[in-house]
């Protein structure tokens, strides 16, 4: 049988692992990520318009990205050296 420390230890390390990547993607290719932040109307047809509107989309969805970058550190540095009460916060 696994231990609960166990899995939680693997459930850190998945979190972080996904965590990482996707932070990852979107500090690199915010590209990817900006149709999530367009307003399309009845008809199907975007509002996105390039320009300063997307330039700051992207620096958003960056910022975004390097908080997750820094989640996944956080977690990943956790699954060692939490504590209990520490772990069960996280979770």
């Amino acid at each position: 049988m696994v231990s609960r420390k166990h899995s939680v230890d693997v459930l850190f390390t998945v979190h972080a692992a996904i965590a990482l990547v996707v932070g990852l993607l979107a500090v690199i290719l915010p590209h990817a990520f900006e149709h999530f932040m367009i307003a399309y109307d009845e008809e199907g047809v975007g509002g996105y318009h390039p320009g300063g509107e997307a330039k700051i989309t992207h620096l958003v969805i960056r910022l975004y990205g390097a908080l997750i970058v820094a989640q996944s550190w956080i977690v990943w540095h956790a699954r060692t050296q939490a504590t209990g009460a520490m772990r069960r916060a996280l979770v």
